[in-house]
């Protein structure tokens, strides 16, 4: 009973401390990324912005982007495609695709995970 209670309080405390970390570090990038995206322009800046034509309109031309393809791949991507096995009977998440608005353009960030990745399925 004794060992118990000292294995749940040393639990208590590791969780504690891994939370107090955990929030420790986004914090801490929180306060680099809005340090970093401070308005920087300089007097140089300024007189560029000035001299700049703003009667003709820019075209520009890209070269063919793969974006969409590499995109539409990864939600069609099936399970057996990376070697997965999944349980029929059960609806299991292997992957993750998150999407990113970044001014006027999009940036994907694609994670697939083979199993067991989280607690509830390493029994699959």
């Amino acid at each position: 009973m004794l060992q118990a209670t000292i294995r749940q309080h040393y639990y208590k405390q590791t969780t504690m401390k891994m939370t107090y970390i955990s929030i420790g570090i986004v914090l801490a990038g929180l306060v680099f990324y809005l340090e970093s995206c401070g308005n920087k322009s300089t007097a140089n800046d300024k007189q560029l912005t000035a001299n700049q034509d703003t009667n003709k309109t820019k075209v520009h031309q890209t070269k063919e982007n793969s974006f969409e393809g590499l995109r539409n791949m990864a939600f069609t991507a099936t399970p057996e495609q990376l070697g997965l096995s999944l349980p029929l009977d059960k609806t299991i998440v292997y992957g993750i695709i998150m999407d990113w608005e970044m001014g006027g353009a999009t940036a994907s960030t694609i994670a697939y995970c083979k199993l067991p990745c989280f607690s509830d399925h390493s029994k699959v």
